[in-house]
């Protein structure tokens, strides 16, 4: 066995679906193409924060297309936050880019 490199090695048992490692990107940054077709990305952690139903009527430019299924889509806009230091668009689940930009203020 290789013992060189990085790795996580459970020392314990994990229920499913517990998170159990979090790494935040140095740099990260989203497509080109993202900005030319409009899309809404978090500025933090690139989750998506229009519905799958908004980014279809937005790309096919039928605003009153509807989808199935609509209540399947995991993206709530009542969960975005924008801050007031820096105007980067988060979800207010994930770490908030506030509380980031205050600590370092």
């Amino acid at each position: 066995m290789n013992k060189q490199g990085k790795g996580l090695f459970a020392t314990r048992d994990y229920a499913e679906g517990e998170i159990i490692f979090i790494e935040w990107p140095l740099v990260s940054a989203q497509f080109a193409w993202n900005a030319a077709y409009k899309y809404l990305a978090c500025d933090h952690c690139m989750q998506s924060l229009e519905t799958t139903e908004q980014m279809v009527r937005r790309l096919t430019g039928n605003a009153s297309l509807i989808l199935p299924h609509a209540d399947c889509c995991s993206v709530r806009p009542s969960e975005h936050v924008v801050c007031q230091y820096c105007s980067v668009s988060c979800i207010s689940t994930s770490m908030q880019c506030n509380t980031e930009v205050q600590s370092k203020k």
